[in-house]
C-alpha cells in the first residue's frame, strides 16, 4: 500500500529540477566567497610590498581579517550542535 505523502508538490520532479537550477549560483557564490578575499588580500600586499604603499597593506591586512572572521563565522556555525526530533 503506497504512503500518500503530506504535499502533494513533493513528488513534482519538475520543482527538483527548478531548485536544483536556482541553487547552482548560490553554490557558485559560496565557493567565490572562500576564494576572492583572499585572492584580493595576497594581491594588495604583493603590490603594497613592491611599490611600498601603506594603504594597500592595510588593504590587504583589513581583508584578510574579513576573510578570517568569515570562516571563524562558518566554523562556529557548523560546529553547533543541533537538537534532534526523535
Amino acid at each position: 500500500m503506497p504512503v500518500e505523502p503530506d504535499d502533494p508538490k513533493a513528488e513534482d520532479g519538475v520543482l527538483y529540477v527548478i531548485f536544483g537550477v536556482l541553487a547552482l549560483p548560490l553554490l557558485v557564490l559560496g565557493i567565490g566567497s572562500f576564494v576572492v578575499l583572499p585572492v584580493l588580500a595576497a594581491g594588495f600586499a604583493i603590490k603594497g610590498f613592491e611599490r611600498d604603499v601603506i594603504g594597500f597593506k592595510v588593504a590587504a591586512a583589513g581583508l584578510g581579517a574579513l576573510w578570517l572572521a568569515y570562516l571563524a563565522w562558518i566554523v562556529k556555525r557548523l560546529g553547533r550542535a543541533r537538537p534532534r526530533d526523535d
